[in-house]
């Protein structure tokens, strides 16, 4: 009856060793899905993640191609600028010393047209006739 017990007992603590291990067991496969579901899941992340960043690295080289195209556009711009302010303050050089020799001869001639009159004015029939006929030294201006 000794050996009874204890044989019942054995049989007893290996059906609960057994359940353990099941229970373990069950507990060890549902550990082992979900870490294949959370590595899976982390891989589509990575995935993602690495297509995102390849699509913004694509980006960021197009971004920079533009603006270092949009650069070289400006930079011509910017020289055609330069030449047209270049060419429009030597014509502007030029038109004012235009103007300027145009202001003097219209002076000159302003001046001349005003003291023809006077010399005209001034030589009177009576001093024609003392000189013989002849005029009076033009008056310099």
């Amino acid at each position: 009856s000794r050996r009874r017990d204890e044989v019942l007992r054995a049989d007893a603590e290996l059906k609960r060793a057994l359940a353990n291990a099941r229970m373990l067991e069950e507990r060890l496969s549902i550990e082992r899905r979900e870490h294949a579901d959370a590595l899976a899941e982390a891989d589509g992340r990575t995935e993602l993640l690495a297509r995102c960043l390849e699509s913004r690295e694509r980006q960021t080289a197009e971004a920079a191609m533009l603006g270092e195209e949009r650069g070289r556009e400006l930079s011509g711009l910017a020289d055609i600028l330069q030449r047209s302010l270049a060419q429009v303050s030597h014509d502007s050089i030029a038109d004012a010393t235009l103007l300027e020799t145009q202001t003097k001869e219209l002076k000159i001639a302003a001046e001349r047209r005003a003291c023809k009159p006077l010399l005209v004015a001034t030589v009177s029939p009576t001093d024609a006739g003392e000189n013989g006929g002849e005029q009076p030294p033009a008056a310099s201006p």
